[in-house]
């Protein structure tokens, strides 16, 4: 019940005098779900965690220490993966980059059609983001393909050429409550099979989602993680979802998340950087433009997140801004 009040108020209603009450929220799940294992780390600055049940839905470095300005970010390095290996995989390929290959989507048009009234909001500071990142990219010799506007297809998503880094910055959605006994075609699909997949209800938004164009070759704009696990990611060293939870699936103990994290892992991408609520456009902009200007200086995709999220912390002191993302795997 914790974790269900935490998300409900992160669901885009106006901060102001509400953060006082977050920061007493993430004390009390401190004390719930960090303390008992924090009592047993002593000293340990750099802790591994392979979650699992609630966990997944908690970032557990934005947990503040009761009586104590310090959240567990400030204490502990913590870094999340999906299972041992993990760790012995993080360490062979945490210096560099065999292969400089980024693809970039964002601010994808989801009305293609100007004489019907779209009814999914663009994202223009995703253009933005990306533009800011292609920059950074191409200033350290990458090759870079950028896919904006009308452009920024599921289609394209699905051409993916094995890409180093995916970055896509656009809507996305997980839709936790189906009912069994919806027969509408809903993501060309009844409401009962979509209850019993999972893999359904998590999806990426892409151009041309509110209304069928002939542009889209067939697809309907909506990207769900059962047709993520397809994409060509085996060359994948980090595949980024700058979208609105993300990391949010549904639960099942022992196996996880069935969501996109699942999906993209499933396709071969080696770390995750994923949501867990929405965060406003110019935090999110500053938090991957700097995730990356780190990463490119020489830092490890751990290294340069935690240093980002700690940047950001400085700028935007309440957890609601630096805390939003988690990387997930290597």
């Amino acid at each position: 019940n914790l974790v269900k009040i935490q998300r409900i108020r992160f669901g885009g209603r106006s901060m102001g005098t509400e953060l006082e009450f977050l920061a007493k929220d993430q004390e009390t799940l401190y004390r719930k779900f960090w303390e008992p294992i924090d009592e047993k780390l002593s000293a340990e600055k750099i802790v591994y965690a392979s979650l699992d049940g609630v966990y997944n839905t908690v970032n557990l470095q934005t947990l503040k220490y009761p009586n104590s300005p310090d959240y567990v970010i400030d204490r502990k390095d913590l870094r999340i993966v999906t299972n041992l290996k993990d760790i012995l995989e993080y360490k062979k390929r945490r210096k560099k980059f065999a292969r400089k290959y980024a693809e970039l989507f964002g601010d994808p048009q989801y009305n293609l059609d100007s004489t019907k009234k779209g009814g999914i909001a663009r994202l223009p500071g995703t253009r933005t983001e990306v533009e800011k990142i292609a920059k950074l990219l191409r200033a350290k010799g990458w090759r870079v393909k950028e896919f904006l506007g009308r452009a920024a297809t599921e289609r394209q998503v699905k051409n993916l050429d094995s890409p180093t880094i995916l970055h896509i910055a656009t809507h996305g959605a997980f839709l936790k409550d189906v009912s069994r006994s919806d027969n509408e075609n809903l993501l060309g699909a009844s409401g009962e099979t979509i209850a019993e997949n999972p893999l359904l209800r998590s999806m990426l938004i892409f151009a041309g989602a509110d209304n069928k164009s002939s542009e889209l070759g067939g697809e309907d704009g909506k990207l769900t993680a059962y047709e993520a696990m397809n994409l060509n990611l085996d060359g994948a060293e980090l595949a980024a979802l700058s979208a609105c939870e993300t990391g949010l699936g549904e639960i099942q103990n022992g196996e996880g998340v069935y969501g996109l994290q699942r999906a993209f892992q499933a396709a071969g991408a080696k770390t995750l950087l994923m949501s867990l609520w929405t965060v406003r456009d110019e935090a999110t902009q500053r938090m991957m433009t700097l995730f990356y200007s780190i990463l490119l200086s020489g830092k490890s995709k751990r290294e340069a997140f935690r240093l980002a999220q700690l940047e950001m912390k400085k700028e935007y002191p309440e957890f609601y801004y630096w805390g939003a993302f988690v990387m997930i795997g290597e």
